[in-house]
C-alpha cells in the first residue's frame, strides 16, 4: 500500500520508528456490514499485519500481509480500510512537511480507502504478477510499432483494432456487475491501457496541457464508481483523464483538420489545384 501526501515530508528519521501500532493504527471496514448481516462471518479473517518498508518524500510504503486475501472484498463493492495516523501527528510530529513544524491538519489524520481484491500471496501470486506485467510492457511497445509503420506494412493496425475493439468489451464485463477474481481483476487492469490505446503516461499528455483536481475527482467517484471499475483505473469522471492517450490524438485529429482547411485547402485553391499533384 502507498500512502501519497501532497507534499513532501520531513523523513530525516528512523521510519521503523513507525512500526509501532501505539502510533499507526490501522483496520479494515467490512462493506455494507456484511460480517453483521452473515452471523458465520469470522471477522478475524480481516485480520492483517503490516510493515513500513520506505517513507521517502511523499510517499510512504506498507508493505501489508492479510490472514486471509480472498476474504477481502469479494462482491461488487470493496471493503475499506482505516488508517489513523493522530497519534503519529502528535507524537514528535510525525508526518511534517518538509521546513514545517507543524503535523498533518486533523482532517487528514484519519485516511479511508477502498481495498481492492486481493490474490494469496505466495510465490504463483508473484509470478503470475510479474509475467502480466511483462506481458503488458511488450505489448505496450508491439502496439507503439504498429502504429508508427501502419502504412509501411499494409495496415496491419486496423485488423488488430477489431481484435482489440472485442478485447475492449471483455475488460469491461465489471461494468456490468459481473464479478471478477482477483487475479482477472489484476490482469485486467495491467492490459485495458493497451486495449484503450493509452499508451502515453498521463504526466507526459494531459496533464501538462490542463490542471485536474485529483482529491475532488477521487472524492467524487468515490460514490458513483464500482470498486471495480475503480481497480481497472477508472478512478474519476472526468473523459478527459479517462480516454487518457485517446484525447490527446483526438485533439490531434482536429488540429489537423484546423491545417487542411485553413492552410493546404486555400493553397490548392490559390494554386488552382498544383498542390493536389503534390
Amino acid at each position: 500500500m502507498t500512502i501519497k501526501f501532497n507534499f513532501d515530508m520531513a523523513t530525516n528519521y528512523n521510519y521503523s520508528l513507525l512500526l509501532n501500532s501505539t502510533l499507526i493504527d490501522m483496520y479494515i471496514i467490512p462493506e455494507d456490514n456484511r460480517h453483521i448481516d452473515d452471523p458465520a462471518f469470522n471477522l478475524t479473517k480481516l485480520n492483517f499485519t503490516w510493515e513500513v518498508v520506505n517513507f521517502e518524500d511523499d510517499e510512504l510504503q506498507v508493505q501489508m500481509n492479510f490472514e486471509c486475501a480472498v476474504c477481502l472484498s469479494p462482491g461488487l463493492q470493496q471493503d475499506r480500510i482505516l488508517i489513523d495516523l493522530r497519534n503519529a501527528t502528535q507524537e514528535g510530529f510525525f508526518f511534517s512537511p518538509v521546513n514545517e513544524f507543524k503535523g498533518l491538519h486533523e482532517i487528514y489524520q484519519i485516511l479511508i480507502s477502498d481495498v481492492r481484491k486481493q490474490m494469496v500471496q505466495d510465490d504463483f501470486s508473484a509470478t503470475f504478477a510479474s509475467t502480466a506485467e511483462d506481458t503488458s510492457e511488450a505489448m505496450t511497445y508491439i502496439l507503439i510499432f504498429l502504429m508508427a509503420f501502419d502504412n509501411i506494412l499494409g495496415g496491419m493496425m486496423a485488423n488488430l483494432a477489431q481484435y482489440i475493439n472485442s478485447l475492449q468489451m471483455m475488460l469491461h464485463l465489471p461494468m456490468l456487475h459481473v464479478v471478477m477474481p482477483a487475479n482477472v481483476s489484476e490482469f485486467f487492469g495491467l492490459i485495458l491501457p493497451i486495449a484503450m490505446f493509452d499508451i502515453i503516461e498521463s504526466t507526459y499528455s494531459t496533464e501538462l496541457i490542463m490542471e485536474f483536481d485529483f482529491v475532488a475527482e477521487a472524492e467524487f467517484a468515490e460514490e458513483g464508481i464500482l470498486g471495480q471499475m475503480r481497480d481497472l483505473g477508472y478512478e474519476q469522471h472526468n473523459a478527459i483523464l479517462n480516454l487518457g492517450s485517446l484525447a490527446i490524438f483526438s485533439f490531434l485529429y482536429y488540429v489537423k483538420l484546423v491545417l487542411y482547411a485553413l492552410i493546404l485547402k486555400p493553397f490548392v485553391y490559390l494554386t488552382g489545384g498544383w498542390g493536389r499533384s503534390w
